[in-house]
């Protein structure tokens, strides 16, 4: 194995020439001048929120998710509830019901970003578990298993009439495919992410 190949397996290196693993302020540190200069010349501080005119605040972190997802035709959104903070889990049941979700269910925060908090739940119980050490607001979905998954990011300027997808990020699974020599722990070392998941596969 060459000696570059052996530094690409280390965990620093493959954090560093991939941008996931980036820290989120290595993205948001080198745009600040832009913004601040943005800020003078439209005289607001807030002048970035009216980029999404449709969502509270611009959608920059403090708008609710749940009354975002309400302006999705229905039959384009996953069937789903809001559960507020302080509300008797005793009426979980019935509401869960009423909108036609079972289990299991995908549970997240109505404030949240990059996945914080959200979870898959199996049944009730855990549901109920999970609502009791997260006493906050929570969206309660449908799960839905198709096969693929993808982000999409959309934008249109103002005055046009059709906007641009500037990308499609597919969302997968981690995984490994054997080639009929390979232990499970080789297959994993030859896959960069894998790699650095391979204390917490020790683990489970």
């Amino acid at each position: 194995m060459k000696w570059w190949d052996r530094v690409k397996k280390k965990p620093f290196f493959i954090k560093l020439l991939n941008w996931e693993y980036w820290p989120s302020k290595a993205f948001y540190y080198p745009v600040i001048p832009q913004i601040l200069w943005q800020m003078l010349r439209a005289r607001h501080l807030c002048f970035f929120t009216a980029a999404n005119p449709g969502i509270y605040t611009g959608g920059m972190g403090l708008e609710s998710k749940y009354d975002t997802l309400l302006k999705i035709p229905e039959r384009y959104r996953p069937r789903g509830l809001l559960f507020r903070s302080g509300e008797p889990l005793t009426t979980l049941p019935l509401r869960l019901r009423k909108a036609g979700i079972s289990f299991p269910l995908i549970a997240k925060p109505d404030l949240g970003f990059r996945g914080l908090l959200v979870k898959k739940i199996e049944d009730e119980a855990a549901l109920a578990a999970y609502l009791r050490q997260f006493p906050i607001d929570f969206i309660l979905q449908e799960y839905i298993g198709l096969p693929e998954e993808a982000g999409i990011l959309y934008y249109r300027l103002p005055g046009e009439e059709r906007g641009q997808v500037t990308s499609i990020t597919t969302k997968e699974f981690l995984s490994v495919v054997g080639d009929g020599r390979s232990t499970v722990e080789e297959l994993i070392q030859k896959k960069p992410r894998a790699l650095l998941q391979m204390e917490r596969l020790r683990a489970a």
